[in-house]
């Protein structure tokens, strides 16, 4: 049994050199592409609304911790169903 596999995986391989070897039959040229209009420049990004927390300091990344005391005072027990829902509606699309 283990010899009839191997001499099958053999075979195989075999047969998959011997297709590698062979030269490509040859396609038609291809079509030439119609030429279309430049795209037009995407207009510029919008500024953010948001204020940015803490400014990158020597190449660091803003990280959560960064953003809790904005968070903090902006967020109250008070306002949180109001402030959810305007963080869905911007997410939305």
């Amino acid at each position: 049994m283990n010899r009839l596999m191997m001499t099958a995986l053999s075979l195989g391989v075999a047969l998959s050199l011997a297709a590698c070897n062979e030269a490509p039959s040859e396609a038609p040229p291809p079509k030439p592409a119609a030429t279309q209009p430049a795209p037009a420049a995407p207009p510029p990004a919008p500024a953010a609304d948001v204020a940015a927390p803490a400014a990158e300091v020597d190449g660091e990344l803003p990280v959560p911790a960064d953003f809790e005391e904005v968070v903090a005072a902006e967020i109250t027990a008070d306002n949180y169903a109001a402030e959810l829902d305007k963080l869905e509606a911007e997410l939305s699309p």
